[in-house]
This record gives C-alpha cells, sequence and structure tokens, in this order.
C-alpha cells in the first residue's frame, strides 16, 4: 500500500515505548488537534482492550498504557509507554497516520519507533495482528457478508455499570476500525469505515448484540473484535458464548 507521505518505522532503544513523531504540513487549527487526538485515543484504547495483542499476547493481560504528548508549531509526538502489542499493529498504527493524513490533516513524515522487544513489520504491505488461538468462551461464525450480528451472553446477570463497560469496549474496537485501522488494498484508509445499524444494539444484563451494517476493512478486524471479548471475558465480566453472523 501506497503512503502519501514519507514513513519509516525503527526499532526503540526503550524495550516497552512506543513513539510516533510527525511532521505536519503545515500548524493545526483546533479541528485538526482534535482529530490527531481522536487518532492517539483510538490507537491506545484498542491496544489497552487487548485488540492488538494478536496471538503473540494473552489478550486478557493488556493493561492501561501511559501516554505523553508534546505539541509544537508542525511537529506533534506521542509517546506510549508499557506496551504489550503484536508486531503487525504497526500496519494497523500506519494506516490510522495514513487516515489522519486523508481526513484531517496531511503530513510530511511519520517516524515510528517501535517497542524493541517487538519485530519491526513493513508499513506499507498489508498484516494483520491473528486472532488469540485459545478463546475462553464458546464462538459460533457464520457467514460474514454484508451486515454482521455480534452476539455475546454472559455466564450471569451483571450490574449496568458492567455492561456498560462491555460496551466501551467494544466502542473502542469501533473507534479504531472507523479510523482506518483495518484498512487493506481493497478498502484505503480514507475509505474503512464501519456504520451500525439502525437499532445499534441491544444490551441486557446477561446480553449484549451490536448489529453492524456496513465493515468496509479488512475481515482482520473481526479477529480483533474477539480478542477484544477475550480481555471483556479476563477483565469485565465472564462471557458463555459469542457469535457472529448474518
Amino acid at each position: 500500500m501506497n503512503r502519501p507521505f514519507a514513513m519509516s518505522a525503527l526499532p526503540n532503544e526503550h524495550r516497552s515505548e512506543l513513539v510516533v513523531n510527525l511532521a505536519l504540513a503545515h500548524p493545526p487549527d483546533d479541528r485538526a488537534l482534535t482529530g490527531i487526538t481522536d487518532v492517539w485515543k483510538a490507537f491506545q484504547g484498542l491496544a489497552e482492550c487487548g485488540g492488538l495483542s494478536g496471538e503473540t499476547h494473552d489478550p486478557g493481560l493488556a493493561r492501561a498504557l501511559v501516554r505523553t504528548i508534546d505539541l509544537r508549531e508542525r511537529t506533534v509526538s506521542a509517546a506510549f509507554r508499557d506496551v504489550i502489542i503484536d508486531p503487525a499493529s504497526l500496519f494497523v498504527l500506519a494506516n490510522m497516520l495514513h487516515w489522519l493524513h486523508e481526513k484531517i490533516i496531511p503530513l510530511q513524515r511519520a517516524t515510528i519507533l517501535w517497542p524493541a522487544h517487538e519485530r519491526v513489520v513493513r508499513t506499507d504491505e498489508p498484516q494483520f495482528p491473528d486472532p488469540w488461538p485459545r478463546y475462553s468462551f464458546e464462538l459460533e461464525i457464520g457467514e460474514l457478508i454484508d451486515d454482521i450480528d455480534l452476539e455475546i451472553e454472559l455466564t450471569a446477570p451483571q450490574p449496568k455499570a458492567v455492561t456498560d463497560q462491555v460496551v466501551d469496549a467494544l466502542s473502542a474496537w469501533l473507534l479504531a476500525t472507523h479510523r482506518g485501522g483495518f484498512a487493506n488494498e481493497m478498502f484505503k484508509p480514507e475509505e474503512s469505515i464501519v456504520f451500525l445499524g439502525p437499532d445499534v444494539m441491544n444490551v441486557e444484563a446477561d446480553y449484549v448484540a451490536w448489529f453492524i451494517k456496513i465493515m468496509r476493512a479488512d475481515e482482520s478486524a473481526l479477529d480483533s473484535l474477539l480478542n477484544v471479548l477475550e480481555w471483556v471475558h479476563q477483565n469485565v465480566a465472564p462471557i458463555r458464548s459469542v457469535s457472529l453472523g448474518p
């Protein structure tokens, strides 16, 4: 995938720190600053909910990251500490920066210092984190054509505060996917979107359903979503079963 700005990725001497340095084409206005912040939050949120753990790290062990931001006239730097994510997450991040360039503010260059304990992959060849191989819940996947129903059955009824956390985790996946994270050669970052259906969701004490009307993204996005649910199972509320399909 051709990037419309210069991009380089190098190992960071700090083993668990990810640093992103952006050179902007012009000073950012308030809208651009909000858009840049939204991208940082979306990437961080997906990482913290296990959506970038892949098969290499247990999604349930994903934890809150420490983020620091440095803004100057035409440069923005973001540092994320305590990062535990799959190497292919670098391509997800590159996609989100590509989306930022096309939709919010042009970039001249992006320099990524990737955690030294993870492999540095190419940022121009589509690759995504693989699914966690040992989900803790029953999983049924039907034909993933057109709209997709996601149904989550919890093992026991939960208070609203807990089901709200389940929805928040799903929303973290939605925000990152809607910002081009899982774009591929068919769906470019600026064209990659996720829209929920008119009913949006159904939330009960022991059941959560999401209705995804349109998903213009690589199917690997659903692997990330299932990893998020593994994180939910281990950290929010035990899940009995998950169903994906029409």
